[in-house]
């Protein structure tokens, strides 16, 4: 996917942010005017199961449930959720945008699933529904379509992983570090701090570049050791 077709992507999930924020405020306008026509002589509040929002031809484009409803996206029914909720639909029926307990829920018809959720964080979904890149608040992790990291962002550093979820690079403020696929550190570059095997001394090296056999120990190293 192009720069330009996620840029597309995204002025759509913000149309159908605007559609909601839109939609929940004629809902309440509807409810206000309601409210005001029969105020006389009629009770105070308005007791509905939910409440549909019809385009000029008659079709169903939001809805606002209280019954924990479940509706229907290009990647077939959507799981029925609990309590009450408010959802954006296209002219074929499906849910483009919900609003729910959980958090909000964004559809891309012809790609997948957008979900932010309150107590997670942001999360992007596959076509398959399984998680791709998620925002927390510890970091952001990218996943492979097993939903195995690939890749790992905090506020220390920048991990890179293989297929089975194994750190093989690591690159922080410091330096950057290579690691085989059995954990071992096989290179460094950067700030360096060698362990001597015999004493157990250790030589800080502000600036370095160290290369090591699958033991740990040093097979190469610039500037040569002291």
């Amino acid at each position: 996917m192009n720069i330009e077709q996620r840029i597309e992507r995204l002025e759509k999930n913000n149309q159908l942010l605007k559609s909601i924020a839109y939609s929940v405020i004629l809902v309440l306008l509807g409810i206000g005017l309601l409210g005001a026509k029969f105020r006389q002589g009629t009770p105070s509040v308005i007791r509905v199961r939910g409440i549909e929002l019809v385009d000029e031809d008659g079709l169903v484009r939001a809805e606002a449930y209280s019954d924990g409803s479940q509706g229907k996206t290009a990647h077939g029914e959507r799981k029925r959720t609990r309590g009450a909720g408010f959802r954006v639909l296209d002219r074929n029926g499906l849910v483009e945008a919900e609003l729910h307990g959980n958090g909000v829920d964004l559809y891309d018809q012809s790609f997948g699933q957008i979900h932010l959720h309150v107590e997670d964080g942001l999360q992007l979904f596959g076509v398959n529904g399984k998680t791709r890149t998620g925002v927390e608040t510890d970091g952001i992790s990218v996943y492979n379509e097993n939903r195995t990291t690939q890749i790992f962002i905090d506020a220390a550093a920048i991990s890179v992983h293989d297929a089975k979820g194994t750190v093989r690079s690591l690159l922080a403020s410091d330096g950057i570090t290579y690691v085989d696929e059995r954990g071992n550190i096989r290179a460094s570059l950067g700030h360096v701090v060698i362990t001597n095997p015999t004493s157990g001394a250790e030589t800080t090296y502000p600036a370095a570049v160290v290369l090591y056999d699958a033991g740990g120990n040093v097979i190469w190293q610039a500037p040569p050791s002291r």
